[in-house]
């Protein structure tokens, strides 16, 4: 069985504030007031930042937007989250997009697609 990438990474611990990091990757990291692209932790303690992608073991969010989050125990509070994928979440969350409402979107769109392609025939004849 394949291990998690989180598992690799140093148990070093990463303190970053009002900054614009592009990846950032460790054992235990604190991101505050800084917006992040990449983020990838075994613990991940976001305050009051914008993270574009965060997959960790523990990701805890306060008062952050994030496109994606991936984890295995997630806790957020005045947090919007777009993406969300773990199996243990904690707090106040309302993600946009959940991983069932994704494959709903994309099973509407593909009948939708065959719908009007569908119609499109019958009326060239």
């Amino acid at each position: 069985m394949q291990q998690p990438p989180f598992d690799d990474l140093p148990r070093e611990r990463l303190d970053i504030s009002q900054s614009a990091v592009r990846s950032l990757s460790g054992g235990q990291v604190t991101v505050t007031q800084s917006a992040v692209q990449r983020l990838l932790a075994a613990e991940a303690d976001i305050r009051q930042s914008s993270v574009g992608s965060v997959k960790g073991e523990r990701v805890s969010l306060n008062q952050c937007a994030t496109a994606s989050v991936i984890g295995r125990e997630v806790s957020a509070e005045g947090s919007r989250i777009l993406l969300l994928a773990a199996p243990t979440v904690r707090g106040n969350v309302r993600p946009v997009l959940t991983v069932q409402s994704a494959f709903a979107l994309g099973a509407g769109f593909f009948f939708g697609r065959w719908l009007t392609r569908s119609i499109g025939r019958l009326l060239k004849g």
